[in-house]
C-alpha cells in the first residue's frame, strides 16, 4: 500500500471511529487543551504527543518524529498507546510492533480494526 493510499485510509478510518464515539459518548472540549492527545507506552518509558491537527499527530507517531522522536532512538521494537479525543479516553487503540513497521488501529466503540505494514516507516 502506497504511504498516501494509508495515510487517507487511516485518517478515513480514525474520521469514522471518532465521530461514532463522539455520538456514542458526547463530550465538551475542555478550555485550552488539545483535541487530541496520543499517549504511548513501551519498555524504556512513555511518550505523549498532543495537538489540535490529527494528521500531523498520527503521522509524528507514524513517524516517530516530535513528541514520539523517543521511538526511533531507543529503537523501540513493540509499544502501545491510544487516542483521547475531546476527553473520551481510549477513542483509538494503537498496537505498532517491529519497530513501527507494523501498525494495528482499533476504535472500540465500532469494533473497527485495521492494520498497516511497510518495509520501512515511511511505507506504513
Amino acid at each position: 500500500m502506497r504511504q498516501g493510499d494509508l495515510a487517507a485510509a487511516v485518517r478515513g478510518l480514525l474520521a469514522a471511529g471518532l465521530a461514532l464515539a463522539l455520538l456514542a459518548a458526547p463530550g465538551a472540549a475542555r478550555g485550552g487543551e488539545p483535541l487530541f492527545v496520543i499517549d504511548v507506552n513501551y519498555g524504556l518509558g512513555s511518550a505523549v504527543g498532543t495537538d489540535h491537527d490529527l494528521p500531523r499527530l498520527i503521522g509524528d507517531l507514524i513517524n516517530q518524529e516530535g513528541a514520539f522522536s523517543d521511538l526511533k532512538t531507543d529503537g523501540v521494537p513493540v509499544y502501545s498507546g491510544d487516542l483521547d479525543y475531546l476527553g473520551i479516553e481510549g477513542a483509538v487503540l494503537i498496537d505498532a510492533s517491529a519497530f513501527g513497521r507494523s501498525v494495528k488501529i482499533t476504535i472500540p466503540s465500532t469494533g473497527a480494526e485495521e492494520t498497516f505494514t511497510g518495509a520501512t516507516l515511511e511505507e506504513v
